[in-house]
């Protein structure tokens, strides 16, 4: 039997390579040699080993036909590519330049398009499975569009903001006023919730009245070195905000504020509070549509994450429990973006 078996391959030499070898699965099919050389059945290798006896016969079928190289497995490096080169940076140019370059009537990639082209264009079926490879080799990643507002302020004018943001945070930072970015946002306070514990095996949840009562809306602002302070009103109103704007002032003093366009923030009425605390309120707002301008909008998903998940009884204790939470630092304040961020 050991005759048969690797008959130009002593024991010694498998032991030499067993002993200096490095690869756990290798180091074990050698193993299995010495021990065939040795003489001994499959069946005695498979159970000192802890192997199944078709996996050592294949091990030592496969060393015995291809040689001592074999005790390596052979990495499969997955089938050719069925574009060549150049249709390959072909379709890189396409796909950066858009569907609409293709003549598509769309501006975005997905993979039934990507295959719809590749079979049009080049003659190829593609797996849909290969297509993701194949965009993924490309560096292309799914992404999931963000849809904007025609009505958006264009890039130039938002570059154009930001660069007098800065300007006049500076200017007014150096006078003393406190830089903030002031948002709204709406709350419910009954909602349904994603899972609930019954004994019952299909268990009904009545959803009427559930999001007609116990709204509030959340007025907040924060400033450039971690100030903040919110409030809650039953809705946002200008008399709401008339009162949290004070409130602010009583607060911090001094302060430019950047805000929004919502209905709510009277250009008029600004002015007045602005003549009513003697220019101690400076309020400037952000190009209309651009809550991306805003960083406080992203504080609202921490604020929502924190109330969904604790429960509550009204908006009293809404009030106390999240401003609690943010000083305690549960609730963490987002960092300002630096074009509101004043050079002193």
């Amino acid at each position: 039997m050991a005759k048969k078996f690797l008959p130009n391959v002593s024991v010694k030499r498998l032991r030499d390579l067993e002993k200096n070898e490095k690869d756990p699965k290798a180091k074990t099919i050698l193993l299995a040699c010495i021990a065939r050389k040795e003489g001994k059945r499959i069946a005695e290798i498979a159970r000192m080993l802890n192997r199944h006896h078709n996996t050592v016969r294949g091990w030592l079928t496969r060393v015995s036909e291809g040689g001592l190289k074999r005790r390596y497995d052979i990495k499969n490096r997955g089938a050719d590519c069925k574009l060549s080169g150049v249709q390959t940076r072909q379709l890189l140019k396409t796909l950066d330049a858009g569907p609409g370059s293709a003549g598509y009537e769309t501006n975005l990639w997905t993979m039934k398009l990507v295959h719809a082209y590749i079979k049009s264009e080049f003659g190829v079926e593609y797996h849909p499975d290969s297509i993701w490879q194949l965009l993924h080799r490309l560096e292309f990643r799914p992404v999931r569009p963000r849809p904007v507002n025609p009505r958006s302020a264009t890039p130039e004018e938002i570059e154009a903001f930001k660069k007098k943001a800065q300007r006049m945070a500076t200017h007014w930072g150096r006078k003393g006023h406190r830089i903030l970015v002031m948002d709204e946002a709406h709350v419910h306070l009954k909602i349904v919730p994603r899972t609930t514990w019954t004994r019952a095996k299909n268990p009904t949840i009545p959803t009427s009245g559930m999001w007609d009562r116990g709204r509030v809306t959340i007025m907040g602002v924060i400033g450039d070195d971690g100030l903040n302070y919110f409030d809650f009103c039953d809705t946002g109103n200008w008399d709401n905000t008339r009162m949290f704007l004070l409130k602010v002032y009583a607060e911090f003093g001094r302060t430019l504020i950047f805000m929004d366009n919502a209905s709510c923030h009277i250009a008029g009425e600004l002015e007045k509070i602005t003549r009513q605390t003697g220019g101690g309120m400076q309020f400037r707002f952000l190009p209309k549509y651009t809550p991306e301008l805003s960083p406080i909008e992203t504080q609202w998903i921490p604020c929502k994450n924190w109330i969904y998940s604790t429960p509550l009884k009204d908006a009293r204790h809404l009030a106390m429990g999240l401003k609690g939470a943010i000083s305690r630092g549960i609730v963490g304040i987002v960092k300002m973006h630096a074009d509101y961020v004043p050079n002193r």
